[in-house]
């Protein structure tokens, strides 16, 4: 976005100091003026210097406000102090903050200074009337609110009439759509403050926002807590979960007794009578110490403990129990020693899938930030080389290199789509696709990734059927198993990549019920390292199922593979033997229709229009490139900048626009809140939406919006012509 980037407090700081400087020049007769960046304004020097002092002790206060943010977690006492602060370090006389509910209907406390009033006022004012107009107006709007004079523009406001004839600036706290309050200050003089000002008041009020965005997180984050606990707190002394074992120890032999499930747990044979020794050696060497010092205190002291240990590893892999503690007392003295015993280690599971989730969403979330500008950047890319392409006669030199970069384009976009369909879950686009081209791709991508004490071989057969599906989904799958085969050679062996078409019968589908007899494309990748054992093949394809070190793997590689593959109504096998390797067989269900699809380069076959068409687009390069393409096949362009210019241009009437084509994601007005300003000037016009973003599509639904369809950036000539058109039809 081109969205104008506001100084930080240090920028600011350095211009309050270079202001200084140059007043000083001023003053000893070095100059008597300061001419401003553009030229044209000329700045007194009492102006400059009420200005520099003005942002030095709001600069101030902000700091100040923030480490007092560092420091507090209540909300009430955060909005105090702030308010406090303020009116003492800045130039604001008063100051004063409305914590409202979520609904942004009520006030739930309030803080103040600089008031005559005391305690809390702002919420016993506000309470039994309706908000007045500067708060609801903060509450609908993200702009800071400036009122000069509040006794004359809000006679029927109660806050105005205590605050008295003040000049006032007001802002709400805000994280998304969570409304946290409202912020307000007031000075004794009415003056204009200027972009710089306001910046720093937004950004006080943003900080504002922030620390009490995280002090509800750690509230729900504490209340969570405190709910888990009860609950696992509750199921403990019930005594009726499953695989809950009961022991006891005698605190004069120190003999020890289990219950059948606590040898079940163990998997040991309950003809084994063991000592303390041997049941605490059945714990994990890095666990014993500690359950040796909490059985001591317990014995000596009536000390009651509950714990969490691993066992011993197994064949089922590494297993978690909780074992409680509660001594028996007769008179001072302990007797016995008794306790739950409970195998969690699915519990233990599910908290590190939880973990894993959570940092996949984050993952997901950032991916999707950055796709817009990725995706601007490819359009451009994309469409400008279409462009000399259509300029390009058959026997030019530079066509094959255009092409090149074309193609290039083009796989950087689906590259971007890959990077969200795992954790986005987005949808896949179709298509016929040949297995030999993509492993074709997937390989110049390996050589980079794989190293060269490597070597891949690649059989392909020449006559090999189309298939129907998503090519970038099919590079996902080719590459998460070829590096899986390079983490299993350790650097060094044979990676094997063959096709063939094949047939799977009758026979073969009685053993796998959701594979349809018929015709098939088989890829199979082999590899010659370490192998697998039968139990960990048998959990291969299960999600955060990892055989790697701690920070090595996700456990999402072949579970996503597994799930494109389903997704395309395939089938995967995987053999695999200790100390000789492992093939993967991917079976994709053949097309049989041979014929491709037709391909279209000739510029009489792409629709063209005389039309006015309103181009709104916030990035000034495409903005130019849609121009260009729209005017080339004869369109007249309108161009707007962002939602509130295409909205005055729309409504001055001055050009007769047939269709609107604008981003969604722009500043100051956003492409829906246009559209439905559009559609009241005009219930008929017609606007087509352009979207950077890969997961838009299923969020906006054009034709509940009111829109004549949705197109997905970076989109090629051809689709943008097409859809234009249809639009226009």
């Amino acid at each position: 976005m081109n969205e104008m980037t506001k100084p930080t407090y240090e920028e600011l700081e350095q211009r309050c100091i270079a202001s200084e400087a140059m007043l000083e020049a001023i003053r000893s007769g070095q100059a008597d003026m300061v001419i401003s960046e553009k030229g044209a304004l000329v700045v007194r020097l009492a102006a400059a210097e009420e200005k520099a002092s003005r942002i030095k002790r709001l600069l101030m206060a902000i700091r100040e406000v923030n480490k007092f943010i560092l420091q507090e977690s209540d909300p009430v006492c955060l909005v105090s102090g702030a308010c406090s602060i303020l009116t003492s370090l800045s130039r604001y006389r008063k100051a004063w903050i409305a914590l409202l509910d979520p609904t942004g209907k009520r006030v739930l406390a309030s803080a103040s200074a600089g008031f005559e009033q005391t305690g809390d006022f702002v919420r016993s004012t506000l309470q039994d009337c309706e908000f007045p107009n500067c708060i609801n107006e903060c509450i609908k709007n993200e702009k800071t609110l400036i009122v000069e004079n509040s006794t004359e523009t809000c006679r029927a406001c109660p806050i105005a009439r205590i605050q008295g004839d003040e000049f006032t600036l007001i802002r709400r706290l805000n994280v998304g759509d969570r409304i946290y309050g409202v912020l307000a200050v007031t000075v004794s003089e009415a003056y204009n403050p200027d972009e710089e000002e306001l910046g720093l008041f937004d950004g006080l009020a943003a900080d504002l926002s922030l620390a009490l965005h995280k002090i509800e997180l750690e509230e729900s984050r504490l209340a969570a807590e405190t709910a888990l606990r009860e609950k696992e707190e509750f199921l403990r002394t019930t005594g009726q979960m499953a695989l809950v074992g009961g022991w006891e120890i005698d605190a004069h032999t120190l003999e020890v007794r289990w219950t059948e499930e606590k040898y079940h747990i163990h998997q040991i044979d309950q003809t084994f009578t063991p000592s303390l020794d041997d049941a605490v050696n059945l714990f994990h060497e890095n666990d014993r110490e500690q359950l040796r010092q909490s059985i001591k205190r317990a014995l000596e002291f009536a000390e009651p403990y509950d714990l969490e240990l691993r066992l011993l590893s197994s064949e089922k892999g590494e297993r978690w129990v909780h074992t409680s503690c509660k001594p028996v007392v007769v008179g001072k003295k302990v007797v016995k020693l008794r306790g739950a015993f409970q195998d969690i280690t699915e519990r233990k599971k599910l908290e590190t899938q939880l973990l894993h989730a959570q940092k996949m969403e984050a993952i997901g979330t950032l991916a999707g930030g950055i796709a817009h500008d990725f995706n601007n950047l490819l359009q451009a890319v994309i469409g400008y080389t279409e462009l000399l392409i259509q300029v390009q006669t058959p026997e030019s030199t530079d066509l094959a290199y255009l092409e090149r970069i074309l193609a290039s384009g083009k796989r950087g976009a689906a590259l971007v789509k890959n990077l969200l369909t795992f954790s986005r879950k987005v949808e896949p686009r179709f298509s016929r696709v040949n297995l030999n081209h993509e492993i074709v791709e997937a390989q110049k991508l390996l050589f980079h990734t794989i190293p060269k004490t490597v070597k891949i071989i690649v059989r392909s057969n020449g006559d090999l059927h189309d298939i129907m599906a998503d090519s970038s989904q099919i590079g996902q799958v080719l590459m998460n198993i070829a590096v899986n085969a390079r983490d299993a050679m350790s650097g060094a062996g044979t990676l094997t990549i063959e096709t063939e078409n094949t047939w799977l019968d009758e026979d073969y589908s009685r053993f796998h019920p959701e594979i349809k007899p018929g015709p098939y494309v088989l890829i199979s990748i082999s590899d010659t390292g370490h192998g697998m054992d039968k139990h960990t093949l048998e959990h291969i394809f299960d999600p955060f199922f990892t055989t790697k070190e701690v920070g090595q793997g996700t456990g999402l590689g072949l579970a996503s593979v597994y799930g494109i593959i389903k997704q395309h109504h395939g089938h995967i096998t995987c053999y695999s033997e200790p100390g000789v390797g492992s093939t993967f067989k991917v079976y994709f269900p053949a097309l049989k229709d041979e014929n491709s699809e037709p391909t279209v380069n000739s510029e009489t076959l792409l629709p063209t229009g005389s039309e006015t068409i309103l181009l709104v687009d916030d990035e000034p390069s495409l903005l130019e490139l849609g121009k260009k393409i729209l005017n080339r096949f004869g369109y007249k362009v309108v161009e707007a900048s962002d939602g509130r210019v295409a909205l005055d241009v729309y409504m001055s009437g001055g050009h007769e626009i047939s269709l609107v084509l604008m981003d969604l994601n722009m500043p100051e007005m956003d492409g829906l809140s246009c559209l439905a300003e559009i559609l009241k000037l005009n219930p008929d016009a017609r606007v087509l939406l352009v979207t950077g973003f890969l997961d838009s599509s299923p969020n906006v639904d054009p034709k509940a919006v009111g829109a004549v369809g949705l197109i997905s950036k970076p989109y090629n000539l051809k689709r943008l012509l097409t859809e234009v058109r249809r639009a226009l039809d």
